[in-house]
C-alpha cells in the first residue's frame, strides 16, 4: 500500500506540491513578516534567551522570542489540525481522478473539501504502519530542505531575511506534506462519482 501511495505522490507531486504551497507559503510569509525583527537576529537568539526582559536587541528581548516561538507552535498546531485534513480530503479527490486515468487539477481538487460523500477516509489504525513511514519521510525530506535553505539564508542582509525564511519553511512544507498526504488521504471512491467532463488522458 506504501509503495502504491507513493507511486501516486510522485506522478501527482506537481499538482500536490502546489496545493499545498498555496496554503503554507503565504501563512509562512505572514508569520516571518510579523515577526521580521526577531528573525532578523536570529543569531543572538541564544544570548538574547539570557537577558533579563527589559534589555533587548533591536527591538526583540526574551519576552518577544518568546512570543515568536509560541505563535510558531501556533501556526504548527493548526497547520496538523486543520489545513492536513483538509488537505488531504483534496488529496483524495486526485487520487481519485489519476485512478481513473484523469487530469487532477487543483480547483478540482479544492472544490472536493466542500463537497460530502467524497470517499471513504482510512482508518488510523489499520494503515498505522503506512502513515508513520509517510511521516518520517516527510519529515526528513522537510527538515533538509529547511536546513539547507536556512543555511542560504544566512547570506542575505539581516533586514530583508525574513521574506527568504517564511518562502523556505513554507516551500519546505509543500514540498514533504505530500509523501503524507497520500497516505492518510480518503480511499478513491467509485468511477461513476467522477463528475462527467472530468478530462482524460
Amino acid at each position: 500500500m506504501l509503495e502504491r501511495a507513493f507511486s501516486a505522490a510522485f506522478r501527482n507531486f506537481s499538482t500536490l506540491f502546489l496545493m499545498v504551497a498555496l496554503f503554507t507559503v503565504p501563512l509562512h510569509v505572514g508569520y516571518s513578516y510579523v515577526f521580521r525583527d526577531v528573525i532578523e537576529v536570529a543569531e543572538l537568539h541564544s544570548s538574547i534567551e539570557e537577558f533579563p526582559d527589559y534589555r533587548q536587541v533591536k527591538g526583540v528581548g526574551p519576552d518577544k522570542l518568546r512570543t515568536a516561538r509560541l505563535a510558531y507552535l501556533g501556526l504548527s498546531a493548526l497547520e496538523l489540525a486543520v489545513l492536513l485534513p483538509l488537505l488531504a480530503r483534496a488529496t483524495g479527490r486526485v487520487l481519485e481522478v489519476d485512478a481513473r486515468g484523469g487530469v487532477p487539477t487543483i480547483p478540482d481538487a479544492v472544490r472536493s473539501v466542500v463537497r460530502r460523500g467524497r470517499g471513504s477516509a482510512r482508518t488510523v489504525l489499520g494503515a498505522l504502519p503506512s502513515v508513520a513511514a509517510a511521516a518520517l519521510l516527510a519529515l526528513a525530506i522537510g527538515w533538509l530542505f529547511e536546513r539547507a535553505g536556512l543555511q542560504l539564508a544566512e547570506a542575505v542582509p539581516d533586514h530583508a531575511a525574513w521574506t527568504l525564511v517564511g518562502l523556505i519553511q513554507g516551500t519546505a512544507r509543500a514540498l514533504a506534506v505530500p509523501f503524507l498526504l497520500v497516505a492518510i488521504a480518503p480511499l478513491p471512491t467509485s468511477a461513476k462519482e467522477v463528475p462527467p467532463g472530468t478530462p482524460t488522458q
